[in-house]
């Protein structure tokens, strides 16, 4: 699926009153999406670009959980709560999303019940997700962390036909829970194996299903690996 199928596909889901409310909105690299205790202002699917989502923990260090990408959604986990936002959402990428106020949002959700076992769908992959990320931190080698961590990346790039993905180090450290200069290692010794190649910030996957191999003695099946 594309950006234009996955408007339409949007567009045939939603009632001709919630879709009216539906705004097509940019955003650039940087910017912020929503932040920790800022009002929930409804749900955003991602066309285009990458963003993390991250809270902040001791001496706000940033702690990410997820990258997401073209597909996902943004902004439902606090949606039904009447909350503020518990997490930041910051662009990685330039950024293209599909916005929908919450009041647009609850109504589309609570009228239909197709979308709501979506959305209750959603909070259960999410949940699984967290569930993932955890056992990788806790139980797995760098090694195996960071041949996940690429892999999950890839599987956010939104173009099947692209090897390539684009994170800073700090960024991709970060959530594989690691040092970068350990990371930075481990990266060489991928290149020098020529599973990846990199520079700066491309990093390029040459064997995607060695580094699966690599992946899939830590992280169970069900995993989203490319």
């Amino acid at each position: 699926m594309n950006k234009n199928e996955l408007i339409k596909f949007i567009e045939s889901r939603l009632s001709p009153e919630v879709f009216k409310e539906l705004k097509l909105v940019k955003f650039s690299k940087g910017d912020v999406i929503f932040s920790e205790k800022s009002a929930n202002n409804g749900t955003y699917a991602i066309l285009s670009g990458l963003v993390k989502q991250f809270v902040f923990g001791i001496e706000c260090r940033e702690s990410i959980f997820k990258f997401c990408g073209f597909g996902d959604i943004l902004g439902h986990r606090s949606l039904f709560l009447d909350k503020n936002h518990f997490d930041n959402a910051v662009c990685l990428s330039d950024v293209e999303v599909l916005h929908l106020p919450r009041a647009a949002s609850l109504l589309a959700i609570k009228t239909d019940e197709t979308l709501m076992h979506e959305f209750i769908l959603r909070i259960s992959e999410d949940s699984m997700q967290q569930i993932y990320h955890s056992q990788l931190l806790g139980q797995y080698n760098l090694q195996q962390r960071t041949a996940f961590g690429l892999l999950y990346l890839l599987s956010k790039n939104g173009n099947s036909d692209s090897r390539e993905i684009f994170i800073g180090r700090d960024d991709f450290s970060n959530y594989i829970g690691a040092e970068k200069e350990s990371v930075v290692r481990v990266m060489y010794y991928f290149k020098e194996e020529h599973l990846i190649e990199s520079s700066g910030k491309r990093i390029r996957i040459l064997k995607p299903e060695v580094l699966k191999k690599i992946a899939e003695k830590s992280i169970i099946k069900k995993a989203p690996l490319a």
